[in-house]
């Protein structure tokens, strides 16, 4: 194996090692990245995966055309963007009890540090049946808070709030999205 490649291998593992909010034991399992290419700069602690990635470790689940990695300084993974002309999307189980959590959009950023993820250009947050779909979303995973907008911080804009919310059923099941929710992607 080239010096190279091992570098490459050892970087990735390292720059991946990072606490991301998940279900527990989650972070302590193997993440495995399959890419077409990747590039990095080491003083600037980015590598960047090009090619139909997927990022996966436990629940966590990672797919764009380019992924990019920041790292801090502790050699932690700080923040992730993912982006391509298909979706990008971000999806995780927060807690055992709990449904998985999807947000896709040409943009999504992984905030590693605050738990925050935020989606934009046809943006979509999907927990259980629950979904809203905008231009742009942001998610806190900690906190459960979300912003579903028409307008992206940067000013861009786009496709208007549009959501369905379903109800729990008394033995735990959610119901059936109704008729009136079938229009949203």
């Amino acid at each position: 194996m080239s010096t190279f490649v091992q570098r490459s291998v050892l970087i990735s593992s390292l720059l991946l090692s990072s606490a991301i909010y998940a279900v527990p034991g989650d972070r302590d399992l193997p993440i495995d990245i399959v890419a077409d290419r990747n590039q990095g700069n080491l003083r600037a602690n980015v590598m960047t995966y090009t090619g139909n990635v997927v990022i996966t470790q436990g629940t966590l689940h990672i797919e764009g055309q380019e992924v990019v990695v920041y790292r801090n300084d502790n050699n932690e993974i700080s923040r992730l963007v993912a982006s391509g002309t298909e979706p990008a999307w971000v999806a995780d189980q927060f807690d055992l009890d709990e449904p998985i959590t999807r947000l896709e959009g040409q943009t999504v950023t992984y905030d590693a540090e605050t738990g925050v993820i935020t989606a934009q250009g046809s943006a979509r947050l999907q927990q259980g049946r629950n979904i809203a779909t905008a231009h742009y979303i942001r998610y806190n995973q900690e906190t459960d808070d979300f912003e579903s907008n028409f307008r992206a911080p940067d000013g861009s804009e786009g496709e208007r709030v549009s959501m369905c919310l379903t109800n729990e059923e008394e033995n735990g099941q959610t119901a059936d999205r109704p008729a009136s929710c079938q229009n949203i992607r």
